[in-house]
């Protein structure tokens, strides 16, 4: 008897390595999630989720070949979609994946797809434990700009999710919501538009769930993203359906929506907020918001202020008996705060303090006159908070040994060049919007300092920023950065949990040198340019998946990584140039791909256990000593190539 999914699950413990099962935590039409732990030599656990996939084909299929191109589609369309979007914030994190056989006897019938994510809690689970701070008009506001924030970034490389509802939305310990379960999730390809009927019918839109619509694209993700807002807001009900109404009769609910029945507001919540969730649920498409950002724009400014008649009677003392400037200034300007999240920071930012006011440039000279009062000292050291100033001169602080804490807060747009270099005890660093940049060599060599969390307003990062911050261990770089600029990370050896964009196109000289903590890598599919050296001496890397665009590994590219195991080239790669494999010692097995046109010199020199090297027939340029010291090398190439002549030159064991 053939063994049943969680059987084979424990029989390929322990997974990746060190995880082991602990039971099933979901299930969908298509796939299981379990929970599984992993423990460290100090006795430490971990938590993740491992969703897995099988792959049975109805009926034998007699060529093992058919079986296997049939599972690369499958792990292409599920991996390679994850792998696109590694690294977007407000998207469920996919951290590994494994392929493994499924035997009947002898006889090879089917693969398991495993892929282990980070363990989150579903909406769905929350709603239903009875979190009332979810359905507040703050809660409901927080989920649809979080959400709006990731299908934005799905949506600008070409990714519909085409199944969102609240099963699909999670939430991790600090409340930020992701969206999760890109199961059926679609690439554009090319066009702004699919036409596959797929998809939850209770959230899905009516050009999807209408056969005689002939096609739809990103709004209609945003129509189920309104329709999720509307159910939490009108107290977990969907349009047309009332708590005692029979699930049998929800079949006809859901026709009049899609029919284009206007349905009446979320009860929930104020006319504003309403107003945009409806928007989003509009029947026809070009109702709707045209853009994921532009919703969150929605979400984002709905209920702060609200006009109101002008008030022409003169100002009355308030009932304490004093004169209330603030509600005067409002009255003036015809506004009135509603009862929003955000009263606080509006009244703040309405009426400053003259002494508060935003000035233009924090000086060198203004920082190192900087009073006690402003730089307050503890137990720990001085604590820097920065919120009178739009922009931080260069070599403001360099060099403060005082300075343990810093915050930007919502003022500061710009921190200068090397403005915070070589503070040595700087250990906490709290960023906040509207930074957009962070200048050459701001935080270069802060030694003590160990996270960086950039917010998403930041553009721009310069050279060096972070070079030889030694401790850093966590580095969130903003999703509107698409370049990661020279020596941006170099000589952090403690960096080991890192998030880029997946809009990242080019990754600078040295960029990520000396990291040796970082074990894995998966480089966003946008990257198309890297620079000499970007990974050197990574001595604990032991994966690496190269972009399908790139075509050069640059000089030196991989030089020293001397855990490195196991290298995936795309498919566009050309050339390799001078040392980009050299001294990563514990290479075994490595196939170039086909197109590839150049090997440069010692590309592989010192390679001391690399057995096996696959190059096709494609290349026609190999450097000197490309295997120097590779002893126990074996080259695989077609016979006549210019591989095989190189290596009958130079006396390197050959088999086709």
């Amino acid at each position: 008897m053939r063994m049943t999914m969680e059987e084979r699950l424990h029989s390929y413990e322990p997974l990746f390595g060190g995880w082991r099962l602990q039971g099933e935590i979901g299930s969908g039409s298509y796939a299981r999630v379990y929970r599984v732990t992993h423990s460290n030599s100090f006795g430490l656990e971990f938590q993740s989720a491992l969703k897995a996939i099988e792959i049975i084909p109805e009926g034998k299929m007699e060529n093992p070949d058919s079986l296997r191109q049939l599972v690369r589609d499958q792990y292409i369309s599920e991996v390679n979609l994850l792998g696109t979007m590694r690294g977007i914030s407000n998207i469920v994190s996919y951290e590994d994946h494994a392929i493994m056989e499924i035997m009947d006897g002898d006889q090879l019938i089917g693969y398991d797809l495993l892929i282990r994510m980070e363990l989150l809690q579903s909406l769905e689970e929350i709603l239903r434990d009875g979190d009332a701070g979810v359905k507040t008009a703050a809660g409901v506001r927080r989920i649809g700009m979080d959400l709006c924030r990731g299908l934005a970034r799905c949506h600008r490389v070409g990714i519909l999710h085409r199944d969102i509802k609240p099963k699909n939305i999670f939430r991790n310990q600090f409340g930020d919501y992701k969206l999760g379960d890109f199961g059926i999730a679609r690439h554009l390809e090319g066009t702004m538009y699919a036409r596959t009927r797929i998809g939850t019918e209770l959230y899905a839109a009516p050009e999807i769930t209408d056969k005689n619509s002939q096609k739809y694209g990103v709004k209609a993700d945003l129509y189920s993203l309104g329709l999720v807002l509307y159910y939490i807001a009108n107290d977990c009900c969907l349009p047309f359906i009332t708590p005692d109404l029979p699930r049998s009769q929800w079949h006809e609910a859901v026709k009049r929506r899609s029919s284009g029945e206007q349905f009446p507001p979320p009860a929930g919540v104020d006319r504003a907020l309403g107003e945009v969730i409806c928007r989003a649920c509009a029947y026809r498409p070009e109702d709707r918001f045209e853009s994921a950002q532009e919703m969150y724009h929605a979400l984002q400014t709905v209920g702060t202020v609200r006009t109101v008649q002008k008030v022409s009677e003169p100002e009355e003392p308030d009932k304490r008996g004093g004169f209330d400037p603030l509600g005067y200034l409002w009255k003036q300007l015809g506004l009135s705060v509603t009862e929003a999240p955000e009263e606080e920071y509006m009244k703040r930012r309405l009426s400053p303090k003259p002494e508060e006011k935003p000035q233009e440039l924090l000086t060198v000279e203004r920082a190192q006159k900087m009073t006690a009062k402003r730089l307050r000292f503890g137990r720990n050291g001085g604590q820097l908070v920065l919120d009178q100033n739009r922009e931080v001169a260069g070599d403001a602080f360099r060099r403060r040994s005082d300075l343990t804490a810093l915050t930007c807060r919502d003022t500061v747009t710009r921190i200068g060049d090397r403005a915070f270099a070589e503070c040595a005890n700087l250990r906490q660093l709290t960023l906040k919007s509207p930074l957009q940049a962070i200048g050459a060599g701001a935080f270069l060599r802060c030694t003590r300092l160990e996270h960086v969390m950039m917010p998403n307003t930041v553009e721009k990062i310069g050279e060096q920023a972070f070079l030889d911050c030694l401790s850093l261990k966590t580095a969130v770089v903003s999703e509107q950065v698409t370049e990661l600029p020279a020596q941006l990370f170099s000589g952090c050896r403690s960096l080991d949990v890192l998030r880029i964009p997946a809009g990242i196109t080019r990754i600078g000289a040295e960029a990520f040198r000396g990291c040796s903590a970082i074990e894995r890598f998966a480089l966003p599919a946008q990257v198309t340019q890297m620079g000499a050296r970007a990974f050197s001496g990574c001595k604990g890397l032991q994966e690496i998946r190269l972009p399908a665009h790139l075509q050069t590994v640059p000089d030196a590219c991989f030089i020293g990584c001397t855990a490195l195991t196991r290298v995936v080239f795309g498919p566009e790669l050309r050339y390799l140039e001078e040392q980009a494999f050299r001294r990563c010692i514990s290479l075994r097995t490595v196939e170039l791909p086909y197109g590839l046109l150049k090997i440069g010199e010692r590309a592989f020199a010192d390679c001391e256990e690399l057995r096996v090297l696959r190059i096709p027939e494609t290349v026609l340029v190999i450097g000197e000593n490309m295997t120097e010291n590779c002893h126990k090398l074996t080259v695989s190439t077609p016979r006549g190539s210019a591989a095989w002549e190189y290596c009958r030159r130079n006396g390197i064991r050959t088999m086709e």
